[in-house]
């Protein structure tokens, strides 16, 4: 962005409350134009990275149990 695009998005102070100065889960702020990827990776905690590690820890915890190995998942 240039300097006159900064200061017509300041003015439109769609950026007030958010974290980075931008809304990613909305429409309308320039800013963000395309997410490739993980957007709750963008915006904070990456849910599937998440979701493969609590299932991780539930299947090690199960494992465990039966004195067996759990197998560590790729977070890629």
């Amino acid at each position: 962005m240039n300097g006159k695009k900064i200061e017509e998005y300041l003015e439109t102070r769609i950026w007030e409350g958010c974290s980075g100065s931008y809304a990613i889960d909305g429409e309308g702020d320039p800013v963000v134009q395309v997410v490739r990827g993980s957007v709750s990776n963008i915006v904070g905690l990456p849910m599937e990275s998440l979701t493969q590690v609590l299932n991780w820890l539930s299947q090690k915890k199960l494992a465990h149990a039966r004195n067996e190995q759990a197998e560590i998942p790729s977070l890629m």
